[in-house]
C-alpha cells in the first residue's frame, strides 16, 4: 500500500474512534497503541513522512497520530527530530499540539495552551479550560508564530465542541 494511503487510512480510524462518544477509552487506547507500532515501522522504513515526501496534509496527519501516541519516548523522539528539520518541511500548525502534550505529560506548563481540561462556567455549563500555561500573557504571540488562532477563539470553539459532545453523552448539569 502506498505510504500516503496507509497514513490516510490510519488517520481515518484515529479520528472516527475519537469522534464517537460511545467508544470506550480502552478501545481508543488499543487503537493508539496499534497505530504507534505502525508509525514506528513507517519511520524505520523511510524516516518521518515530511512535507517533501508526502505533502503537507498527510505529514500533518502523521504528526497528529504521533501526538495521540501513548508512547511518550517515541513521541518525544519524533518531536526532537521534527524540530531539527527545515521549518518549510514540517507542518507548523500541528507542532504546538505535540510540544504541549509532551510538556504536560512531564508535569510542566504548556507553551501554546492546546491541552485542555473540562470545567464549568458560572452557570454550571461545561467549558474547556487550558491546563497551566507558561508565560500566559504572551501565549497568543507564540501561537501566532505557528499559525494558530488566538487562544480566546480556540477556547470558544473547544467549549462549543465540548458542549456538543457532552449533550451526545447525555451529561447533565
Amino acid at each position: 500500500m502506498e505510504l500516503n494511503n496507509l497514513i490516510e487510512s490510519l488517520f481515518q480510524v484515529d479520528q472516527e474512534i475519537r469522534k464517537n462518544p460511545k467508544f470506550p477509552m480502552g478501545l481508543i487506547e488499543k487503537t493508539d497503541n496499534y497505530t504507534t507500532e505502525v508509525l514506528k515501522q513507517i519511520i524505520e522504513l523511510g524516516g518521518i513522512p515530511l512535507i517533501d515526501k508526502v505533502g503537507i496534509d498527510v505529514s500533518r496527519k502523521f504528526i497528529m497520530m504521533v501526538q495521540h501516541s501513548r508512547d511518550l519516548e517515541f513521541a518525544q523522539d519524533v518531536c526532537d527530530k521534527l524540530q531539527n528539520e527545515s521549518v518549510d518541511n514540517v507542518p507548523k500548525t500541528i507542532m504546538p499540539y505535540l510540544i504541549d502534550k509532551l510538556l504536560v505529560a512531564r508535569g510542566e506548563k504548556q507553551k501554546f495552551g492546546t491541552i485542555l481540561t473540562a470545567g464549568k462556567d458560572e452557570n454550571n455549563d461545561p467549558i474547556s479550560i487550558p491546563k497551566p500555561i507558561e508565560d500566559e500573557l504572551n501565549v497568543n504571540g507564540r501561537r501566532a508564530l505557528y499559525g494558530l488562532e488566538p487562544i480566546e477563539d480556540y477556547l470558544k470553539t473547544a467549549t462549543e465542541n465540548f458542549k456538543k459532545f457532552s449533550r451526545e453523552l447525555n451529561i447533565k448539569k
